[in-house]
């Protein structure tokens, strides 16, 4: 059975489904997640992030991406697993993509899977934990990038 992945447009552009569920894939090869997994990706605007960042971190300003674990989820016989839900925002990945000088599609890709890997319980807090989950993330990216 594939991974269950919802995408959900609240603001207008992103990465295509396709790509997408590729990146969503190619975190799950490499986290070794055979079993089905459930996954949410939402896109939206300044705004909507800001308020979400305020309400669930008490940060009253936007940011690229979070990710909300889907932890004490317990599936159906034969449900994917809830992994949890990434949302990301476009205007500030595509301020991103500028400064950075890369592609949107290269930020887009770079801040889902860094929302995909904490997910899963990935984080950069101590400076082993970030050069581990970095190292995997730019592995990604750049697999993802190539095709």
């Amino acid at each position: 059975m594939p991974h269950a992945v919802e995408i959900v447009r609240r603001a207008r552009g992103g990465l295509s489904d396709r790509d997408v569920r590729r990146a969503v894939d190619a975190v799950m090869r490499a986290l070794k997640r055979r079993a089905p997994q459930a996954v949410s990706v939402t896109f939206v605007g300044d705004a909507a992030m800001r308020a979400l960042n305020k309400r669930t971190r008490k940060m009253d300003a936007t940011t690229d991406v979070l990710s909300f674990p889907g932890e004490g989820t317990f599936p159906a016989p034969g449900a994917p697993h809830f992994f949890g839900d990434v949302v990301i925002s476009l205007p500030y990945a595509k301020r991103d993509a500028a400064q950075l000088d890369i592609t949107l599609q290269h930020e887009l890709f770079d801040v889902l899977v860094h929302g995909l890997l904490h997910c899963a319980g990935h984080d950069h807090v101590k400076p082993a934990d970030a050069r581990r989950m970095f190292r995997l993330q730019e592995s990604l990216v750049s697999r993802l990038c190539s095709r």
